[in-house]
């Protein structure tokens, strides 16, 4: 029998929030990040990013449901391609076999976002947070470097020089405007702040 104790979703948040702290300067868009990866921690809402049928196919049958469950869905489909684009960009690459490249899931986040924003304001529903939404939309790439730099530092820095140097290069162009990817120097040794 394991001695390892589940994770609260509390400790989760302190712990991404701390984390992400230098990472995310924008408060609310950084309790927003914090919301979707502890809720990737503590779901199985993967199985909205392996949908196997064309986007726009895919966006189609989601606008024909009830606006609710289609704004819902939206957002999820968008919080998903938040989380793979920044936790598994090397898995996105056009250097994968049969893959359409980062920036392609990076345009497919923002869609989604986008429609979730959209069929929110159609509603007419102040219970639901579309600008928040709107706003993760306009910064999808700021956000995903943001856990992607997060994830270098889990992984000890190690992971920026494992990928694959053509992979490598399509995250620095697409993430970081080309720029090198910043060292990270910090003890891996990541904090929990109480």
């Amino acid at each position: 029998m394991s001695d390892l104790k589940p994770i609260s979703e509390e400790d989760l948040n302190l712990f991404f929030e701390s984390n992400l702290r230098d990472r995310i300067t924008d408060r609310e868009l950084k309790r927003y990040v914090v919301s979707v990866m502890t809720d990737f921690m503590h779901s199985e809402k993967f199985f909205l990013f392996f949908d196997e049928r064309a986007e726009s196919v895919r966006f189609d049958a989601i606008f024909k449901q009830d606006k609710i469950k289609a704004y819902n869905l939206f957002k999820d489909i968008g919080d998903s391609y938040l989380w793979f684009c920044g936790f598994y960009p090397e898995f996105l690459s056009k250097k994968k076999k049969s893959r359409l490249g980062l920036e392609t899931y990076i345009e497919y986040g923002k869609e989604s976002y986008n429609y979730a924003v959209y069929t929110g304001n159609a509603m007419k529903n102040s219970s639901l947070d579309t600008r928040t939404i709107s706003r993760a939309s306009d910064n999808f790439v700021y956000l995903a470097r943001a856990i992607f730099d997060f994830r270098s530092r889990v992984d000890s820095r190690k992971l920026i020089y494992t990928i694959n140097p053509g992979i490598l290069e399509e995250i620095r162009n697409i993430m970081y405007n080309g720029r090198n990817i910043p060292e990270l120097a910090e003890n891996p040794m990541l904090k929990i702040i109480r």
